[in-house]
C-alpha cells in the first residue's frame, strides 16, 4: 500500500515540459492583440492599484480619494448632459429660412456665432443652414430622425456633385459635435471649407 502511495519525484526538465504542454493548449492561446491589449490593460489597473495605495497612505489619503472619485463621476455626468445637450441641437425642426433663393447655403448666423466665439453653437447653425439648402434644392428630404450618415445616403442615390464635400464635412462634424463634443476655431473653418466647396457647386 505505502508503495502504491509512494509520491514520484518529478525533474525540473518534467517540470518545464508539463508547463510547456499546458501553455500551448487552445484554451490558453491566444494570439498576439489580444496578449498584448491584456497585458496592457492589466499594466494601467496595476497603476492604478499602486496610485490608490500611495494615496491611502498618505496624511489626507481617504480625503483625497473621495475627491478623485466625486470628480470622476462629475466628469461622466458632464459628458452625458453635453452629448444629450449634441444630440437634441442636431435634431432640432430645421429653419427652411436657412437657405437662400435656389437653395443657396445662408452662413451669416453661423459666421455671426463664430465671431462672438462660439463655434460649437456655430456648427450647429453651419449644419442647420446646410440641410435647409439641401432640402430647397431638392438634394434630400429633412426629417428630425435622420442622421448625417442618412443625408450622405441620400446624395448617393442622386450621385450629386454635392457628395463628397457633404462626406468631408459629415465626417468633421460628427467627430466635433459626438466625439470631442466642442469645436474650436480650427474645427469650424475646416467644416467651412466644406460648406464653401459646395457653394461653389451652385
Amino acid at each position: 500500500m505505502q508503495d502504491s502511495l509512494r509520491t514520484q519525484t518529478w525533474g525540473d526538465q518534467a517540470i518545464r515540459d508539463t508547463i510547456a504542454a499546458i501553455a500551448q493548449a487552445p484554451e490558453y492561446s491566444r494570439d498576439v492583440g489580444q496578449s498584448l491589449m491584456s497585458r496592457g490593460l492589466r499594466w494601467l489597473w496595476q497603476q492604478i492599484l499602486n496610485f490608490f495605495h500611495f494615496v491611502s497612505e498618505t496624511q489626507y489619503g481617504r480625503e483625497i480619494t473621495i475627491a478623485l472619485v466625486v470628480i470622476a463621476i462629475a466628469l461622466v455626468i458632464a459628458r452625458v448632459i453635453i452629448g444629450v445637450r449634441a444630440d437634441q441641437l442636431a435634431r432640432r425642426p430645421i429653419n427652411m429660412r436657412g437657405a437662400g433663393a435656389g437653395g443657396a447655403i445662408q452662413i451669416t448666423d453661423a459666421e455671426q456665432l463664430a465671431a462672438s466665439g462660439n463655434y460649437t453653437a456655430a456648427a450647429h447653425a453651419l449644419f442647420s443652414s446646410l440641410l435647409a439648402a439641401g432640402a430647397a434644392r431638392g438634394e434630400f428630404r429633412v426629417h428630425p430622425s435622420k442622421t448625417t450618415g442618412d443625408y450622405v445616403a441620400d446624395l448617393r442615390r442622386r450621385r450629386t456633385d454635392w457628395l463628397r464635400p457633404f462626406q468631408s464635412f459629415r465626417s468633421r462634424y460628427d467627430r466635433v459635435i459626438y466625439g470631442d463634443m466642442q469645436c474650436s476655431a480650427e474645427d469650424y473653418q475646416a467644416l467651412m471649407s466644406d460648406v464653401r466647396q459646395m457653394m461653389a457647386r451652385g
